[in-house]
């Protein structure tokens, strides 16, 4: 993958072009994230929950972070921000970059609201295309953000344990699953297979906060069902269904 040599920060002064390397993700929060300030950033150590803060906002400022690290880490607004958005999600909340992947964040002209807000955009590339969660759960449970995540594409979460009769997987509620998702932001999409790998009973997805479910949801025994999720806004998500097969 080619990266830019260098990225505009207009109205930064000298940090225009500045890069910075080597760099090590940091505590668990916007207050405690690592504090960037340079234009170009390479993360080389990620603890698991660690992250980043970008520089100020500055309408027309782009800022590239490189995720190098191990782990995924969190890219929040700058340090004391409360009102910053990226991807219309809080700068405080974060978004998630996942390892090995890149970030490019554009600072648009601040937006209607508090003074100094500023609306940061961010698109991401990454080689995690495709994750495979499972859970063994042999009773009707409510499914983790992490179950449906852990790709910038495709997810499959198989579902291996074997309730004595049929049973239910709760969705997450959709703001949770945006939380954890790769560069999260209203409008996406991304491809969700569910597989029942039990011998016996039949699971059916039941909805949770902010879901639109279409289609059918029940997942026979050695079955799969195919579905395609579409956020509508933050809170808001559809999921489709799309077909299925034996598994």
């Amino acid at each position: 993958m080619v990266f830019p040599t260098t990225t505009n920060f207009p109205g930064s002064g000298p940090l225009g072009n500045a890069p910075q390397d080597a760099l090590t993700a940091a505590g668990t929060t916007q207050a405690t994230g690592l504090q960037l300030t340079g234009s170009m950033c390479t993360i080389t150590s990620a603890a698991a929950g660690t992250g980043v803060n970008l520089p100020p906002g500055s309408a027309g400022a782009e800022v590239t972070v490189v995720n190098n690290g191990a782990n995924a880490i969190l890219v929040y607004a700058t340090q004391g921000n409360s009102v910053d958005t990226i991807n219309g999600i809080a700068g405080s909340q974060g978004v998630l970059l996942l390892p090995n992947s890149v970030g490019y964040f554009l600072c648009t002209t601040p937006v209607t609201g508090p003074t100094g807000l500023h609306a940061w955009t961010c698109s991401v590339t990454s080689p995690v295309a495709a994750a495979y969660n499972t859970n063994n759960s042999a009773v009707s449970f409510t499914a983790t953000a992490a179950n449906l995540s852990g790709s910038s594409a495709d997810v499959v979460l198989d579902l291996t344990g074997n309730p004595a009769g049929a049973a239910n997987v709760t969705l997450p509620t959709v703001a949770a699953l945006q939380a954890a998702l790769h560069g999260a932001a209203p409008n996406s999409t991304y491809w969700l297979r569910i597989k029942n790998s039990a011998n016996t009973g039949t699971w059916t997805v039941v909805t949770n906060t902010g879901w639109t479910l279409t289609g059918t949801m029940t997942i026979a025994t050695t079955t799969y069902r195919d579905f395609i999720v579409t956020f509508t806004s933050l809170t808001t998500a559809v999921l489709q269904n799309v077909g299925g097969g034996t598994a």
